[in-house]
């Protein structure tokens, strides 16, 4: 398995080279930046590793006292802020929607027309044969009359 990762990192890491790029992808209107660009982020690069080095070699403690390095540029009080704000939000609504809904109207609406449907016909269960000989024979004829006329 290395082999072929060690294959595909050539290309990889060649690929924004324009020596070798442009002999497979080259754009229409392609602009070249000016030598400027490289040089700056270069030179900001030694400026950062140099006042780094000067500023924190051999130091036991902070050598700068800002508070806005020290708080993280306050990266964790809107971290904290957004969490808060958006989990309260998304939790209340979702316990909105579980309470109200889906307990509410959903799980409790089947339950309550399954119990009053049982209450209903609990009252046709009167105990008597003839009672229910009776109301066979009207749904027998409630059928016929729905087969014929409809």
């Amino acid at each position: 398995m290395v082999i072929p990762l060690l294959l595909l990192s050539i290309p990889a890491a060649l690929g924004g080279y324009d020596f070798f790029a442009a002999r497979f992808l080259t754009l229409p209107n392609e602009v070249k930046p000016a030598a400027a660009v490289p040089i700056v982020a270069l030179a900001a690069l030694l400026l950062g590793v140099v006042s780094a080095t000067l500023l924190y070699r051999n130091r036991d403690s902070e050598p700068v006292h800002i508070a806005l390095f020290r708080d993280r540029f306050y990266l964790d009080q809107f971290y904290t802020f957004l969490i808060r704000s958006t989990q309260g939000l998304l939790a209340s609504l979702s316990a909105f929607v579980d309470r109200w809904i889906l307990d509410g109207a959903i799980v409790r609406g089947i339950s309550g027309g399954v119990w009053g449907s049982g209450f209903l016909l609990r009252l046709l269960q009167v105990g008597n044969l003839q009672a229910y000989g009776f109301l066979f024979g009207l749904g027998i004829i409630g059928l016929i009359y729905f087969a014929v006329f409809h």
